[in-house]
């Protein structure tokens, strides 16, 4: 993240916008740039793109096309089990869907499985009321990521 850091920095110094758009789909990545505006103090207003998906639910991503047949429509997993650890989140809380979560993670596919804070992006904690729930998921040498956020 330090090249990515240093490559938009320069950007904005060079061009000096007033707006910057970023898709929220390496959500990691669109709070780095966040962060990065508030502390050097930049006057950039960054503003998060939501994920655009596939009617399947699968985010778009140029990764996608290393997918096969087969592999895409395993690829919706990753999709389906955010949106049931949200669902779960909102009706159960936290702790329940960490321990679901958990359970998720046996699928050696997934790289992670993690909810955080959508805001400081730590670890969340039952009294946060803003998550963010992302996922790495692995089909052969393809990684694809995705996030769903979830306000109580």
């Amino acid at each position: 993240f330090d090249g990515v850091a240093t490559v938009v920095k320069r950007l904005f110094e060079i061009v000096k916008p007033t707006k910057a758009y970023f898709g929220k789909k390496d959500y990691q990545q669109y709070l780095l740039i966040k962060r990065l505006v508030e502390q050097e103090s930049m006057d950039v207003e960054i503003i998060g793109m939501p994920i655009i998906r596939e009617h399947s639910g699968l985010a778009m991503s140029s990764r996608n096309s290393y997918l096969s047949k087969r592999e895409l429509q395993e690829a919706i997993i990753l999709n389906k089990t955010l949106n049931e650890l949200a669902v779960n989140l909102l009706q159960n809380g936290l702790e329940e869907t960490i321990t679901k979560l958990e359970k998720k993670l046996n699928d050696k596919r997934f790289n992670y499985l993690e909810i955080r804070n959508n805001d400081s992006f730590k670890e969340a904690v039952t009294s946060d009321t803003n998550f963010v729930i992302l996922g790495n998921f692995q089909l052969g040498s393809t990684r694809l990521l995705d996030n769903i956020e979830v306000n109580k």
